[in-house]
Formats: C-alpha cells, sequence, structure tokens
C-alpha cells in the first residue's frame, strides 16, 4: 500500500495558478549591439564605389552609433564592477554618482563620526521623501557628537550607541540599500564597517484624509483611504483592533519596486485563497505597477466574464466589513482604491447605508434595487417578445393600443427597442 505523503494533505489554493511562467528579462547585451553596428558599417563600406554625400553620412551615422553603444557597455561595466562597497566613503559617494547619475535630488553628505575619532562617513538620502529635521538632529548631531566610540567602532557601537532614528538596520546588498533609498530611507556609510547603515526616515508629502466622493452616503462612516501604504494599513487597523490582522507585503514590478500589501485576518480567511493570490502576486509580469487596475487582470481566471469577482472601493468602512467576512484586501501604495475579492454579484448592491438605517427600510431599499435590476434586464426583452414574436400572450385590447400607438414608426420593434 503506497504510503501518503504529508504534503498532499496541505491546504491548495482555491484560486489555480494558470499564469505562464515569467519570461526572461533580458534585452539585447551591449555587446551584440557592438557586433551588429560594426557589421552593419561593413556591409556599407563594402558597397561603396566612389564616394558619394549620402554613402558617407550613412558611415558617419554607424560611427556615432557604435560609440554610443561603447559608452553604454563601458558604463554597464563601471556599474557592475561597483555592485557593492569596498568600506570608504570615498567609493560610497562614486557607488551613488554612478548610480542614480548624479540625480539632482539625490543628496550626499561628508560627515565625520566621533568628536574624537573624526571618522569620515557619508549620509545619501533623497530629498522631499524623508524628514530632514529627524536626519539633522537624530543621525548627524548624535554621530558627530559621539565621545566614546571605541578606536574600531563596530556596527552596535553605531546602531546602538549613536543613532536616535526610530529604526535602524544593516544591510550587505547595494542593490537592495538603494532600493530602499529611493523609498525614503536614509543611507549611513561609515569608513571602516562592512555593512550599510539604513535609517527608517520617511515622510512623504500626502495629501489629507477626505470623504468618499466615489461612493457619498448620508449618514455612517464617510472615510476614504490615503494615498500612502502605511496610513491605509492603520485606517484599517483603528476600525479592526485584532492581533489576527494581518499585512503582508508582496513587491511586483523590477522598476517600481511596489510593495502591495495583501490584508486578511488569520481565522477568518480561508488560507487557500491567501496562497493562491500570494503566488499570482508574485508573478504579475510587469515593469511597472502604480494603480490597482493594472493588477486586478492577473488575479481571476475569466478575464473576458460579465460578472465581476472583484470590487474597488475608496471606502474604509467597506473594507473592514469585508474583512470581517473573510475576504482579502489588496492596498497599492499610490492609490485611494483598494481591492476586496472574491465578491458575489449582490455584493455590488450592497451599501453602507443599509446597516445605518433599521431593518424595514434598508429592507424595502434594497427590494427596490432588485426590482430595479430586474426591470431593467427584462423589462426590453419581455416587451420585444409579446410586440413582435408572440402578440396573442397579450390581451386584444392591449394589443390594438400598442399598435395603434405605432403607426407611422418606420422602425420594427427590435430596432425601436435598441434606439431607445
Amino acid at each position: 500500500m503506497r504510503r501518503r505523503d504529508p504534503s498532499e494533505n496541505r491546504a491548495r489554493p482555491v484560486i489555480p495558478n494558470t499564469l505562464s511562467r515569467r519570461r526572461p528579462r533580458h534585452g539585447p547585451s551591449p555587446a551584440r549591439q557592438i557586433i551588429k553596428t560594426v557589421t552593419d558599417a561593413q556591409r556599407a563600406l563594402s558597397r561603396i564605389s566612389t564616394p558619394r554625400a549620402d554613402t558617407l553620412r550613412q558611415v558617419k551615422t554607424y560611427a556615432d552609433v557604435l560609440l554610443q553603444n561603447v559608452d553604454n557597455f563601458l558604463a554597464d561595466l563601471k556599474i557592475a564592477r561597483m555592485s557593492s562597497w569596498d568600506g570608504s566613503a570615498a567609493h560610497a559617494k562614486t557607488l551613488i554618482t554612478n548610480t542614480v547619475g548624479g540625480a539632482s535630488d539625490v543628496v550626499t553628505r561628508q560627515i565625520t563620526v566621533g568628536r574624537t575619532l573624526k571618522r569620515p562617513g557619508l549620509i545619501a538620502y533623497v530629498d522631499g521623501m524623508v524628514d530632514t529635521q529627524v536626519i539633522d538632529q537624530d543621525i548627524i548631531r548624535h554621530l558627530e557628537a559621539a565621545a566614546d566610540l571605541p578606536d574600531q567602532p563596530g556596527m552596535d557601537d553605531i546602531t546602538q550607541s549613536v543613532m536616535a532614528a526610530s529604526s535602524v538596520k544593516p544591510s550587505d546588498q547595494w542593490e537592495s540599500a538603494l532600493v530602499e533609498m529611493l523609498r525614503g530611507s536614509t543611507l549611513l556609510f561609515v569608513e571602516g564597517l562592512s555593512s550599510i547603515i539604513i535609517a527608517d526616515t520617511v515622510k512623504y508629502p500626502q495629501r489629507a484624509i477626505t470623504d468618499s466622493t466615489a461612493e457619498p452616503s448620508i449618514k455612517g462612516p464617510q472615510e476614504a483611504f490615503s494615498d500612502i501604504g502605511l496610513v491605509q494599513m492603520s485606517q484599517i487597523r483603528r476600525r479592526i483592533a485584532s492581533p489576527d490582522l494581518r499585512f503582508d507585503t508582496v513587491t511586483t514590478g523590477p522598476y517600481s519596486h511596489t510593495n502591495v500589501q495583501m490584508a486578511y485576518i488569520r481565522g477568518l480567511t480561508n488560507p487557500g485563497l491567501v496562497d493562491g493570490l500570494r503566488l499570482r502576486l508574485s508573478h504579475i509580469d510587469r515593469d511597472w505597477v502604480q494603480m490597482g487596475n493594472e493588477i486586478s487582470t492577473f488575479l481571476t481566471d475569466k478575464r473576458m466574464t460579465l460578472f465581476p469577482v472583484i470590487r474597488m472601493t475608496d471606502r474604509v468602512d467597506i473594507v473592514a466589513r469585508d474583512l470581517m467576512q473573510g475576504k482579502v484586501a489588496l492596498l497599492v501604495p499610490n492609490d485611494p482604491f483598494a481591492i476586496t475579492l472574491p465578491n458575489r454579484l449582490l455584493d455590488f448592491y450592497q451599501t453602507t447605508q443599509d446597516y445605518v438605517f433599521n431593518f424595514w427600510e434598508s429592507s424595502l431599499v434594497r427590494l427596490i434595487r432588485l426590482v430595479g435590476l430586474v426591470a431593467g434586464v427584462y423589462a426590453m426583452p419581455l416587451y420585444i417578445a409579446l410586440t413582435s414574436v408572440d402578440p396573442d400572450l397579450m390581451p386584444t385590447r392591449l394589443v390594438l393600443t400598442l399598435t395603434g400607438g405605432r403607426i407611422g414608426v418606420p422602425f420594427p420593434p427590435v430596432t425601436e427597442a435598441a434606439i431607445m
């Protein structure tokens, strides 16, 4: 008898994975571009019998392209050689300059660590995305005024005794440290240390929290989501103060590095649904993700269906209510609309105001919505069927009335209904 594998008992994702494997994102290498340009230039020169002006201009164009490709190739080689920090402040400044291209919003400041030690250091951050007061008072002032540092300070001496920022962590990978800097953190390079210190100094310019304009209501909560991911998470936590509320981060987009937050309540949400969504988000093949609409098409199998299974809303109370029903919410930075799924058709006919009125008032409003839905779907087909296909189903006097009303109309009932 075959022994059952324990892995077979694990919960399978409710949403099957039908996404294809991520395609390699490698473009043409600079070396191949150089070879192609030289080959094209050789072919152009082989066709020259007598020098002509247009031929010489063509050769000059190939030469300019060749020089540009060579410059790009050398720049790539230079960056590849500088993919790690060697421990000196001068190399850190050169590393940042060659990586970000000398951007005007990237600020680098030379500092000295220790009042008596005077060890060279460098601070780098993106202007406009950090709290400069925290950098000046909690980082630079403490570093320059430190008096009890040993001759060879270690990472703990800097992070625990000197740094006063709210969150500090070391990093040995230059690529990950660069992404953190571009998100608003501050990088600290101290000569002699083998790791880069990343300080959390994020301070985004953000708009004030306003009322919902897409789904306004007369009674009940009015608060809409903000554009900042951390503020969105805090808005949900204010309504669901439970330790089972989880926010899992999935990074998508090799250029945007968008941190999509997947919110759910452990114990209420199906673990298979969470695993399936996490797998789909990690396999999104897009260079740039800025809105929830860009990832919504990757979350369903049937993209051409007329019945939506994904709901987008900017109301915090609706997202909190859906989470309490065992659903999953996706929060995309820079987008005030959250995605909740899965959804039924009747979920789109429920509003927040249904829960602020009493039972009879809410039931009457929902009944009116349902009658309007049925009338909108079946009224026109029923009219065409009774007037054109089988008028015998109607009373004779009603048929004569409808027929007399259509005297002089040059269109059949089907065309008339389509125009209406």
